[in-house]
């Protein structure tokens, strides 16, 4: 028969495994994850990038005519200047923010982050996070349903809160390479089919 210590003992254990969490890792931030971030958050929505990818095809292709069928550049109308000279403009803004801001971007959200170490705890029901930075620690829990939306990628996780914020993990974070197989079963099962999304897995 059990002594009380026993079952006292047994009983324990029992709480200690249910609150072990299915998945646990330790993420840290450098330039190149941040960056890679920054670029996925652009390109994520396939229907803005094909827009701005026919536009900027239509604007070569006008440019391209207009220079090689056209008169010399200094017979030119007025309005073929103009849309000349709006077609350079937009172009340019297009790779200054792809080429030049998200890198800066990346660089100054860098500094206020540099040196962070993100421990993560995945539990059956809940997101446990533990954020050490040069200003200190914050805990806190995050159940699956607040989520906005994550995406799998061939070398990150994107967890979404909102439509604009949210945890990077990049799988080269996980000692064990089974535990990204068991995190992405884990979110597939906890959250709704329309809000995990898979791209390029």
């Amino acid at each position: 028969m059990e002594t009380h210590e026993q079952i006292q003992e047994e009983t324990n254990e029992a709480e200690a495994k249910e609150v072990q969490p299915v998945v646990k890792v330790t993420a840290t931030i450098s330039f190149k994850k941040l960056l890679r971030s920054a670029y996925f958050h652009v390109f994520k929505n396939k229907g803005l990038v094909a827009f701005w990818a026919v536009a900027c095809a239509i604007l070569i292709v006008s440019l391209i005519i207009i220079f090689v069928l056209g008169d010399p550049f200094y017979y030119r109308e007025p309005l073929d200047m103009f849309f000349i000279i709006l077609a350079f403009v937009l172009l340019g803004i297009v790779l200054l923010y792809l080429v030049v801001w998200q890198p800066v971007k990346v660089k100054l959200l860098l500094k206020s982050h540099e040196g962070c170490i993100n421990n993560l705890s995945f539990f059956e029901d809940h997101l446990f996070q533990k954020l050490t930075t040069k200003v200190g620690v914050s805990e806190s829990t995050v159940s699956y349903q607040v989520f906005h939306i994550i995406y799998e990628t061939k070398t990150a996780f994107y967890l979404y809160t909102d439509k604009v914020n949210g945890i990077l993990l990049t799988k080269d974070s996980f000692d064990n390479p089974q535990d990204v197989t068991t995190l992405m079963f884990l979110l597939q099962k906890k959250m709704p089919l329309n809000k995990f999304k898979m791209r390029g897995v």
